[in-house]
C-alpha cells in the first residue's frame, strides 16, 4: 500500500475524530445554554411575580413589616421547652374535651426544628426546637374532627404540626374510630 494512501487515511481519520469530539462537546455546551436559559426564564418570570406580589402588598416596608408581623404572632405562640410538661397536658386536656378515650401517647426527644434546607430555625436568637408526639385515641369521627381543631386553633399554647393520621374502625356497630395521631409540637429552647 502507497505510504501516502496510508497517512491520507489516518489523518482523515484523526480530523473525523478530532470533528466528533468538538461536535459533541458541542453539542453538551449546547444543551447546557439552552437549560441555563430555560431556568434563566423561569427565574425571571418568578421575580416578575415577586415584584408584583410585594407592590400589591404596598411596597417593600409594608411587606416587610407585614411579615415581622406574622413572625411576632407565631414566635408568642411558641413556648419555652421548659413547658413541655404543661404541653402535654394541654395536649391530653383537649382529648378529654373532644370526648375521646385516650389510649397511649408517646413522646419524643426535643430536636432543632429544621428549614427547608436543613438549617436550624432560630427565632429571635432562640433555637425552635420540635417534640414529636404520637396520640392514639378511640372515639366518634366527629370527636376526632374536633381533637384537630382545637390543635389548630389560636386557644391551643403552641405550633402543632400534624404530619400523619391513621384511622381505624374499633367496633362496626358502634361506629368507634382507633386514631393514631403523629404530632409535633414546637417549642422555643433556651
Amino acid at each position: 500500500m502507497d505510504p501516502r494512501l496510508t497517512h491520507g487515511v489516518v489523518v482523515a481519520a484523526l480530523g473525523t475524530v478530532v470533528f466528533l469530539s468538538w461536535q459533541l462537546q458541542y453539542r453538551q455546551t449546547a444543551e447546557t445554554l439552552r437549560k441555563t436559559r430555560e431556568q434563566l426564564v423561569t427565574l425571571s418570570q418568578r421575580v416578575e411575580e415577586l415584584e408584583q406580589l410585594l407592590h400589591s402588598a404596598g411596597g417593600e416596608a409594608a411587606w416587610t413589616n407585614t411579615q415581622h408581623e406574622i413572625l411576632q404572632r407565631i414566635t408568642r405562640r411558641l413556648p419555652p421547652a421548659s413547658s413541655v410538661p404543661q404541653l402535654l397536658d394541654a395536649l391530653l386536656g383537649q382529648v378529654a374535651r373532644a370526648n375521646l378515650a385516650l389510649v397511649n401517647v408517646n413522646q419524643g426527644n426535643l430536636d432543632p426544628a429544621m428549614d427547608a434546607q436543613d438549617t436550624p430555625i432560630v427565632l429571635d436568637q432562640t433555637p425552635c426546637l420540635r417534640l414529636p408526639v404520637t396520640l392514639a385515641v378511640e372515639g366518634r369521627f366527629h370527636a376526632i374532627l374536633t381533637l384537630l381543631q382545637q390543635f389548630s386553633g389560636e386557644a391551643f399554647p403552641c405550633v402543632v404540626r400534624i404530619e400523619q393520621i391513621h384511622l381505624a374502625l374499633k367496633d362496626p356497630e358502634n361506629t368507634r374510630l382507633h386514631a393514631t395521631l403523629q404530632l409535633v409540637l414546637y417549642v422555643l429552647g433556651s
